[in-house]
């Protein structure tokens, strides 16, 4: 099952080649969906079938075990007392460290406030919305600031005290786009300041430049698999449990809005400041 399918597969690799060498290479693509996924693969399973034939299930009249010797296997009335209560001490114990790890929590305080932002004042939302999607958030933020050269830079906080089902910072439809939004991702674009950032746009159009952070424990990141990571750490091993996560966005307005959030995370400070003052660790 393991060495079949891998030998079979450099066959089939080495038949594409040789097509397209002898037609195209758009000729050979079709030739090797057709041939591998209807002929080829067929072929590599009944091989497969045929080789494993001798090793399928055993007779059905034969003893499933030979009696005889399990009779003659020494047992302990203190064995089986040892084994049960071991069985019983292993899954109540991981029962009770699961319940412990789910029920930790950090404590945040009643009420944040977005920063104060030097050179940038709070400016009123117009246009096409935008609202990143972070379920089951304990805090969340958005605003927007605008500096004396007309350019305009939406925040977002999002703080959990916690995460777990449901109310995560990574996961399928959370974050700067959700599922089926009316805004939709055109590229992923080039990392600010360590950054996760990517392009995207709504009907209009109206194009956007979104940059995301995250903050978990002592870890600053735009990995969401660093993320998973941290968070994992944080359950198994204690410490802060709370994950906060930081957006920032503007408009392709006329203005360049790279060199905007840029220009305005300077202007704030650390994102792990800012998110440190979310949580309520500062």
């Amino acid at each position: 099952a393991l060495v079949v399918p891998v030998l079979a597969n450099g066959v089939r690799a080495a038949g594409t080649i040789y097509a397209a060498h002898l037609t195209s290479v758009e000729a050979a693509t079709g030739f090797d969906h057709i041939v591998y996924g209807w002929v080829f693969f067929a072929l590599t399973m009944a091989g497969v079938l045929a080789l494993g034939w001798r090793w399928f299930d055993r007779d059905p009249d034969a003893p499933w075990f030979d009696v005889a010797s399990v009779a003659a296997m020494p047992m302990r009335a203190a064995d089986r007392s040892l084994a049960a209560a071991a069985v019983l001490a292993v899954a109540v114990g991981f029962a009770a460290w699961g319940w412990v790890v789910d029920r930790r929590a950090q404590a945040l305080p009643a009420r944040i406030e977005l920063p104060q932002v030097p050179g940038w004042q709070r400016v009123a939302v117009d246009g096409e919305p935008w609202v990143p999607n972070y379920p089951g958030a304990d805090h969340f933020l958005i605003g927007r600031y605008g500096d004396g050269q007309g350019r305009s830079v939406d925040m977002v906080v999002a703080v959990y005290g916690s995460q777990g089902e449901g109310h995560e910072l990574v996961g399928f439809g959370t974050g700067a786009i959700r599922e089926n939004d009316r805004w939709v991702r055109i590229a992923d674009t080039a990392p600010i300041a360590g950054s996760v950032s990517l392009r995207m746009a709504a009907p209009g159009p109206v194009e956007r430049e979104v940059a995301t952070w995250y903050r978990i424990g002592s870890v600053t990141t735009g990995s969401s698999d660093r993320v998973k990571l941290e968070t994992l750490k944080a359950k198994l091993l204690g410490g802060p449990q709370r994950g906060v996560a930081v957006l920032l966005s503007a408009r392709k307005d006329g203005h360049d809005p790279r060199q905007a959030i840029a220009d305005f995370l300077k202007a704030a400070g650390p994102v792990d400041a800012i998110a440190d003052r979310a949580a309520g660790m500062q």
